[in-house]
């Protein structure tokens, strides 16, 4: 329904790539967790992250120069969230994956994110 309110490739590919991840991001937290298991609390920042960048895409009407700020604000969001789990919650397991492979999956999803947001910029200079 949203792809066909932009004309552009750029918009549509923009649309895409925002919801991919987000549904790649909800399976994954929802099959696994993310931060160690699908019962660690630290997990629902994620939910949480979806849920404002949904509300917020709607409150903007999927105007691309607004919605290219709000996937550049879940971009950091995304990073922000194993940041805390680091820095205020040390006794968080991390599960398997490590410290380090729980910030490389972060990084993918918040580079997805901001690819999102590149795509949106570009649509809004046309």
């Amino acid at each position: 329904i949203t792809a066909n309110k932009g004309g552009t490739i750029a918009y549509r590919a923009a649309i895409m790539m925002a919801i991919a991840t987000t549904l790649l991001l909800v399976w994954l937290n929802l099959a696994v967790g993310i931060i160690g298991n699908e019962n660690q609390l630290i997990n629902l920042l994620y939910f949480a992250l979806v849920a404002v960048g949904l509300v917020s895409a709607f409150l903007v009407r999927f105007r691309p120069h607004k919605m290219s700020y709000i996937m550049f604000t879940l971009a950091v969001g995304q990073m922000l969230v194993p940041l805390i789990t680091l820095i205020f919650l040390p006794q968080v397991s991390w599960g398997e994956a490590g410290v380090v492979r729980i910030f490389i999956l972060n990084a993918f999803f918040a580079s997805s994110f901001a690819l999102s947001g590149f795509l949106f910029r570009q649509t809004s200079n046309q």
